[in-house]
């Protein structure tokens, strides 16, 4: 995924890969690449967060987000329950 618009630290490029861990069950990573660490942090908690929370059955990321550097990276369990 890839900002549109460039902003004062850049574009924001994040990574996004999603590993099956058996059947009907994923993890799914996001990786900031490039660009404002507080975006990054608002696009997980804001717009990723709120689509998976039906499917969601984990989030790792809380209580970190003040301290995301360029290679952090946000997970989350999805699945069927």
């Amino acid at each position: 995924m890839e900002e549109r618009e460039k902003g004062q630290r850049g574009r924001l490029v994040v990574v996004v890969e999603v590993f099956e861990a058996a059947p009907e069950v994923a993890v799914v990573e996001f990786c900031k690449i490039s660009g404002d660490t507080l975006k990054f942090a608002k696009l997980c908690e804001d717009d990723v967060r709120l689509r998976l929370k039906d499917i969601m059955w984990t989030w790792k990321g809380d209580d970190y987000h003040a301290n995301l550097t360029s290679d952090d990276c946000i997970f989350a369990r999805v699945g069927d329950e």
